[in-house]
């Protein structure tokens, strides 16, 4: 199950993503509008057909096609190759469009081919699990040790600066109500802060089972509060592949419980 929640996820992702860009795929990917600095530098396919609108399209859309067999579990080994191959040209085509939500797209897809059975009726060994969990709380902590030096952060003001700067700020009624809290921003700041650092921790701890709550709420707070593209979306794919199906019914159903209790009284 845990396979195919995966997959499902990331497919959904990539087949709205180029969805979009095959709309308009020319502005994206035509002559001259291709990025000249890669990172990383690697070839590209649209290097030798950027000439054409309708073979971009074609291209993009056999690329849709693909993930519709990835997630419909008709792809083999072989296959996911090309589609990591596929999904590599197109960011490096243009990675300042579609940049860290691809690249983490690549990443699991690198995953996908290198440590996940090839089908999605195949249980996923165990240990290839916890292996993957503890990247995920790897990625987390260099994350917050990244900011930790940040005099930002270590005072409170970095989540309130990053929420009304103009390329991430959201006009809703989230982002105006944190924004009319100042203790509560501050707070968050530090609830962010805490969570990064100490999230592989707690992986070895009795409170591993509550992590993919803290995480999906961490995750859904960023989202509705700032504009970060799909990277919430790409996140939402870890956590659907590294916690077991079992632990979300778990935990919703002891939370509806206690709800039923708390309404009861």
């Amino acid at each position: 199950m845990n396979t195919k929640l995966f997959r499902y996820f990331l497919a959904i992702h990539q087949i709205w993503l180029l969805s979009f860009l095959l709309r308009d795929s020319w502005s994206w990917f035509g002559k001259n509008q291709m990025v000249t600095l890669r990172t990383p530098d690697f070839p590209t396919v649209f290097d030798f057909f950027n000439q054409s609108p309708l073979i971009i399209q074609v291209f993009l859309g056999v690329t849709i096609v693909i993930w519709g067999l990835f997630v419909l579990d008709k792809l083999n080994r072989w296959g996911q190759v090309l589609l990591f191959f596929l999904s590599v040209s197109i960011h490096n085509a243009n990675p300042y469009i579609i940049h860290e939500p691809q690249q983490m797209v690549n990443l699991l897809l690198m995953i996908q081919i290198f440590f996940l059975p090839s089908s999605a009726k195949q249980p996923v060994d165990k240990n290839i699990l916890q292996i993957l969990s503890v990247f995920l709380g790897v990625y987390y902590l260099l994350a917050g040790l990244k900011k930790l030096p940040d005099a930002l952060w270590l005072h409170g003001q970095a989540l309130e600066m990053l929420m009304l700067w103009p390329p991430f700020f959201k006009d809703n009624l989230f982002t105006l109500f944190l924004k009319n809290n100042s203790y509560l921003l501050v707070f968050t700041n530090y609830l962010v802060l805490i969570f990064e650092l100490l999230f592989l921790p707690l992986l070895f701890s009795r409170f591993k089972h509550w992590l993919f709550l803290l995480g999906l709420l961490f995750h859904l707070g960023i989202s509705v509060s700032m504009e970060v593209g799909t990277f919430s979306w790409i996140m939402l794919c870890w956590y659907m592949l590294v916690f077991p199906v079992e632990d979300y019914i778990r935990t919703f159903a002891y939370i509806v419980k206690s709800l039923g209790r708390y309404a009861s009284k």
